[in-house]
């Protein structure tokens, strides 16, 4: 199993970090960015939590052929 830590000031240099997934984020308060994500990956399975002290809108979609929810 992988595991990943990062933590960011910038918001898309953070949406480009969950792998293969396709994100925009677009930070909607004002105020300097801190965020981490941590991602888990274990074969077919990838994990991820993020945390941001902004509020953001969040644009993107899952990789090809992920079951995400089912």
């Amino acid at each position: 199993m992988l595991v990943k830590i990062d933590r960011f000031q910038d918001i898309h240099l953070h949406a480009s970090s969950v792998r293969e997934w396709k994100q925009i984020y677009n930070q909607i308060t004002p105020g300097t960015l801190q965020s981490s994500l941590v991602q888990a990956v274990a074969g077919h399975l990838h994990i991820f939590r993020e945390q941001i002290n902004q509020r953001v809108v969040q644009h993107g979609e899952a990789p090809r052929g992920c079951k995400a929810g089912k």
